[in-house]
């Protein structure tokens, strides 16, 4: 926890540059502590079972922000479309988002 205390600290000084030492000391270990609860996106139900509209998942598929997020939504759709190959139109990668989100301040630079 201290290193990611550290690494908020420095994120925080470049991304806000206006603020000062006390804002940076009282309010680092905070962000760390919240930004580590982003490590765990998605949370599985027993036995890894998910039950999920097509709207919701087509939704799903194309905002997924993290790694985790966008494997399990793109097995569910892998798995649908395999039964359902027709509805492929409702699952283009190009569609799907290209972007990461989360924690991006405690990843190795």
């Amino acid at each position: 926890m201290e290193q990611a205390t550290e690494l908020v600290s420095d994120w925080l000084k470049k991304d806000r540059p206006f603020a000062s030492e006390k804002y940076i000391g009282n309010n680092s270990h905070k962000i760390a502590q919240e930004q580590m609860r982003v490590f765990i996106p998605t949370i599985f139900p027993t036995a890894l079972d998910y039950t999920v509209d097509l709207i919701t998942l087509a939704t799903m598929y194309r905002t997924a922000w993290t790694p985790a997020m966008k494997f399990a939504v793109s097995e569910m759709a892998r798995l649908i479309l395999e039964k359902y190959p027709g509805i492929n139109f409702m699952f283009e990668a190009s569609e799907a988002s290209q972007n990461d989100w989360g924690a991006g301040f405690l990843r190795k630079q």
